[in-house]
């Protein structure tokens, strides 16, 4: 299970689902040129939810998704 399926298991609100998406979004239709900013919480790793805290970390999840990104370029 990739960190954003993971992420996206635990989460129950569908607005927090966007954030995850986005980033994926932004990078995976980046054209050479571009800069996505990804203004998030920084150095924090867990995003607040009314149910609780849960791990979240934005640059976890544009890690992946540059990972994602090599690889589909390279097929």
């Amino acid at each position: 299970m990739t960190y954003a399926s993971a992420w996206i298991a635990s989460a129950r609100i569908t607005n927090w689902l966007l954030i995850v998406d986005a980033i994926f979004r932004a990078i995976l239709n980046a054209k050479p040129g571009d800069v996505i900013l990804i203004a998030g919480k920084g150095h924090e790793t867990y995003q607040i939810l009314p149910t609780g805290n849960i791990h979240f970390d934005d640059r976890e999840v544009a890690s992946e998704a540059l990972a994602e990104r090599k690889a589909l370029r390279s097929q």
